[in-house]
């Protein structure tokens, strides 16, 4: 009974242990990620739904994105179903964004914002 309640014990210590470990790894690579100038998106791509896209703009360029280009959706007629200026979404090489995701500072960043035709 005692050899079978160590070895339950060491069973323990050792998932223990690797749990350790795998925290560690975690913040070691998050650590590479930082000290390699990659930029973690820490927010949900909603968060910047409707917001104006000169305000987005500028807190990707803060985030540190170098390569932001805005797009009017040439899609407002009277304004009354939307903003104009309100971004509808943002991409990223050609995708969504992600929360916990990691992204080069020279990734294609795309900010897609509702607009009357001939508007900037």
């Amino acid at each position: 009974r005692l050899a079978k309640e160590k070895g339950i014990l060491n069973l323990v210590e050792a998932f223990s242990n690797l749990i350790i470990n795998n925290k560690n790894n975690d913040k070691l690579k998050e650590l590479e990620m930082i000290q390699s100038g990659m930029i973690k998106f820490n927010c949900n791509n909603k968060k910047f739904e409707g917001n104006n896209y000169g305000d987005v703009q500028t807190e990707m360029k803060k985030m540190g994105f170098k390569n932001i280009v805005v797009i009017n959706m040439n899609d407002l007629t009277l304004g009354l179903l939307s903003k104009p200026g309100a971004v509808d979404s943002i991409m990223i090489d050609g995708k969504y964004p992600q929360k916990g995701v990691w992204y080069s500072p020279k990734s294609h960043v795309e900010i897609f914002y509702h607009g009357f035709p001939n508007d900037r």
